[in-house]
């Protein structure tokens, strides 16, 4: 018994961490995504005064791209890391809006409610987004 305590235990923590790190990362990819599109934004004025060239656009279009593409990844990342913390901690089915009594009798009495697949995060200046 004691065992599966620490077992238990154990994976909640490690849930935990992968949410701190998510968010943190999620953050970090959304300002990376923001300053890649300066940067393009900046090369093509840039362009349009003559100073630029259009493979340096280009060279700035693949840079946000791939700033996006990491944003994506972290974000799923971070659903990830909320399926586990729901997995360890057994909410699964309350956050997804299941009652317990449905899903033993396999019949629907009232919609499930699916959450987003993470939750809203204020950045810096605490706007949601």
């Amino acid at each position: 018994m004691q065992s599966t305590r620490n077992q238990i235990e154990l994976q909640v923590q490690q849930a935990r961490i992968g949410l701190i790190q998510g968010k943190a990362q999620i953050e970090a990819a959304h300002e990376a995504v923001i300053l890649a599109q300066q940067s393009r934004d900046a090369e093509r004025e840039k362009l349009m005064y003559g100073i630029s060239t259009p493979y340096n656009v280009v060279l700035k279009e693949r840079d946000l791209v791939s700033a996006q593409y990491a944003e994506v990844q972290v974000q799923s990342a971070y659903a990830k890391a909320v399926i586990a913390m729901d997995q360890a901690t057994g909410t699964t089915l309350e956050r997804n809006g299941i009652r317990l009594d449905d899903a033993l009798s396999g019949t629907v009495t009232q919609k499930p409610t699916p959450p987003l697949a993470f939750p809203a995060i204020p950045d810096r200046n605490g706007v949601t987004r």
